[in-house]
């Protein structure tokens, strides 16, 4: 039996958000600084000039989109398999968003259950997310998608896959390593560049001859990583 689960989760702050203010990419939900529902509102997250936007999930499916927005905006689904609709609830409710305004970025982490409980859970998240704020992803288990912007990209990912799209005119570099994989690289000439094998087992590959100012680096364990600039 699969169960789509729509609850509240306990929303944390470390520290006082900016206040909100009306702007062009609010839908759905106004920011709230004490819940957020999984399912339909949007889940509001300012990023304010300067700082970068770090994405913490231990499990699931991630797709990420860069917007020219001010807020970064959340919209997480939550499935339960092979599992009873109470379990599934009980686990749903555990979960929380926690927000915390670093010195140089804002991080939002999903916590509340261990990886392994994280398994039993199918967890989705659709992320729009500013252009302009270089991006962190720390994930464990799971796929990711990023359509990127012109900003600096940073990600380590734990076992998955994991593919990015990003505009060729921003970046000077990539860096791309995994332990147990393929790694590979396509340009907007269709050039198709392969990483370099490491041990028979994991692959690198650096390139820096890119038009732009932007970076991006990925460090995946087990997994293939692919990128194409456009």
């Amino acid at each position: 039996m699969r169960y789509l689960i729509a609850t509240f989760l306990t929303l944390v702050f470390a520290a006082a958000p900016p206040a909100a203010t009306a702007d062009p990419d609010r839908s759905g939900a106004l920011f709230s600084d004490s819940i957020v529902v999984i399912g339909e509102p949007v889940y509001l997250v300012p990023i304010p000039e300067g700082k970068a936007f770090e994405i913490a999930f231990k499990v699931g499916e991630l797709q990420i989109e860069a917007r020219p927005v001010y807020n970064a905006r959340l919209e997480i689904h939550a499935t339960c398999e092979e599992v009873s609709e109470d379990f599934c609830r009980k686990r749903v409710e555990r979960l929380t968003l926690k927000t915390k305004e670093l010195e140089d970025r804002v991080r939002v982490e999903l916590t509340g259950l261990s990886r392994r409980e994280m398994k039993k859970l199918g967890v989705e998240a659709t992320i729009l997310v500013p252009e302009r704020a270089p991006l962190i992803v720390k994930m464990g288990i799971g796929t990711l998608e990023i359509d990127a912007g012109p900003q600096d990209l940073e990600i380590g990912m734990s076992i998955g896959a994991l593919e990015v799209r990003a505009p060729w005119e921003a970046f000077r570099s990539v860096g791309l390593s995994t332990r147990i994989g393929d790694a590979s690289l396509r340009t907007v000439e269709d050039r198709h560049l392969e990483a370099k094998r490491r041990m028979l087992i994991g692959a690198r590959l650096n390139w820096d001859r890119g038009p732009g100012e932007s970076h991006l680096a990925v460090k995946l364990g087990i997994g293939d990583a692919a990128v194409r600039l456009d």
